[in-house]
């Protein structure tokens, strides 16, 4: 839901400058260029969405090594409770590209899981990378680190919690494709079956 990202951030903004209050900086001051900073952090993002979304396609096949998850890791997701809070994650890639990943439409066509699983490998590529490029930030300006850099970390924590949904996301894909194969296997073997029977035989 968006509106928890929203209250993280405003709540986060509100913190730093006051932080920054405390260290003898007017709040006004402050929450100028917290305001400032944070504003820079989402520009960085949506540059990055929007290069990641141009990058070649066969970057974000799904089956590759580097968007497998492994024991430990799923481990880790699972300890987290990740299934109970990962709806919480907004999910904008309904308006943005037109696909909508916080619902699973039609889990028995595999060409649209298939479709599904690549657009959790763009959100991953795209929230990853956002994770370290939004602390180019700082280099705005070096003597307003007391906020480039908690606003960088701010949004460092944004970043990897999608990074996350995605992957424990496309886990569960990866099964329910496999598991489409199987039935579509087994369907296509009754059939060829059935159309045996069905042909007539030279006595």
């Amino acid at each position: 839901m968006l509106r928890y990202y929203l209250i993280a951030i405003f709540a986060s903004m509100l913190l730093i400058t006051f932080m920054n209050f405390i260290a003898g900086t007017s709040f006004f001051y402050a929450l100028i260029n917290v305001i400032i900073f944070t504003a820079a952090v989402f520009v960085v993002d949506a540059v990055v969405a929007l290069i990641v979304r141009y990058l070649p396609k066969k970057i974000y096949n799904p089956f590759k090594k580097i968007y497998k998850v492994k024991t430990k890791e799923r481990n880790f997701l699972d300890k987290i409770k990740i299934k109970k809070w990962k709806d919480k994650i907004p999910e904008m890639g309904g308006k943005l590209v037109g696909f909508r990943k916080d619902k699973l439409k039609d889990p028995t066509n595999n060409e649209y899981v298939l479709k599904f699983m690549q657009e959790t490998c763009y959100a991953e590529v795209m929230h990853f990378w956002s994770i370290f490029l939004g602390f180019c930030i700082i280099f705005i300006s070096p003597a307003l680190l007391s906020v480039s850099i908690p606003v960088a970390c701010v949004n460092a924590i944004l970043q990897i919690l999608p990074v996350w949904v995605q992957r424990y996301n496309r886990t569960r894909l990866e099964i329910l494709y496999k598991r489409n194969l199987q039935t579509e296997k087994k369907l296509n073997l009754k059939k060829a079956e059935n159309d045996n029977n069905n042909t007539p035989h030279a006595l």
